[in-house]
């Protein structure tokens, strides 16, 4: 008996596919999804293959092979041979090394003098798309927003860890205005641990004043931090802040807080673990110097 599968009337009408569908992942139908990357990464190979095929008559290159094959193996370059005989040859000169690299003429890439010395050119990577949680929240934003409001306060946050496995850290904020450090211990460097400090602040001092002080708030892309919303509204869904991103590797955008980490890897290096640290003070510590 032959296998008929079920068919999905969502794909009856228009968008004609299966995104929006909440049974998607156990739903036993066909379906189909669409990804804009993907869909994007077809069209361009799509459209590199368009221009794969050769687009010169044969007898064209026939004329070209015979002419330019037998200068070539006599040592000239093809530069050359195409200054001296550019109304003899109806190719471009540019199509004419690709017509080599393809072999479709008699001679190859080995038999031109200098191109075998030259490296292969590197393709240039495509820019990453922007992640959803940078969408209105990347460092060109910042800046716009910022030239709109120059008088509000700037808060560069981030993260010090001490071991790389999991553990214990140091949050850091820096007023660039004042060039005030916070650093509050957190059991992990995990969104909800940055948002329980979050909280913890804006129970404290009050929705309005964290509005006040925090009002603005630049970051790097770490994983604790990519869940932008909830650090800039409260539980109750109110505005308390708003969050920015640098670009990728881009640590000189939010220089203020990177200079102050060179002071704490002095007291504490790289590699030591920071599992000990709690927020109270030590036993032997007292607010009032011994007299």
């Amino acid at each position: 008996m032959d296998f008929k599968p079920f068919h999905c009337s969502r794909l009856d009408h228009a968008p004609y596919v299966s995104n929006a569908c909440e049974n998607r992942s156990f739903c036993p139908k066909e379906h189909a999804v669409y990804s804009a990357h993907k869909a994007e990464a077809k069209n361009r190979e799509r459209l590199s293959d368009t221009r794969r095929a050769l687009h010169t008559p044969n007898e064209n290159i026939a004329e070209s092979n015979d002419l330019i094959t037998l200068i070539i193996l006599n040592g000239q370059s093809l530069n050359h041979i195409y200054a001296n005989h550019s109304g003899e040859i109806c190719i471009a000169r540019r199509t004419l090394y690709d017509y080599i690299d393809k072999c479709v003429f008699d001679v190859r890439n080995i038999d031109l003098p200098r191109k075998v010395r030259y490296k292969k050119r590197r393709k240039k990577r495509a820019e990453p798309a922007t992640c959803k949680y940078r969408q209105g929240r990347t460092y060109e934003n910042f800046k716009e927003f910022i030239k709109r409001n120059p008088d509000l306060n700037v808060v560069e946050m981030d993260t010090v860890k001490g071991r790389r496995e999991k553990g214990k850290c140091l949050l850091t904020m820096n007023f660039v205005k004042y060039d005030i450090l916070l650093a509050f211990i957190i059991d992990s460097a995990s969104q909800a641990c940055v948002q329980q400090v979050f909280d913890y602040l804006s129970d404290k001092l009050s929705p309005e004043i964290f509005e006040r002080l925090f009002t603005i708030i630049l970051t790097d892309n770490g994983g604790e931090f990519k869940d932008p919303e909830s650090l800039e509204f409260t539980n109750y869904g109110s505005q308390r802040t708003r969050v920015f991103f640098c670009d990728p590797m881009a640590l000189w955008q939010k220089p203020h807080i990177e200079r102050s980490h060179e002071y704490i890897r002095q007291i504490i290096p790289k590699g030591i673990t920071m599992d000990d640290f709690t927020r109270q003070p030590p036993p032997h510590y007292s607010k009032y110097p011994a007299r």
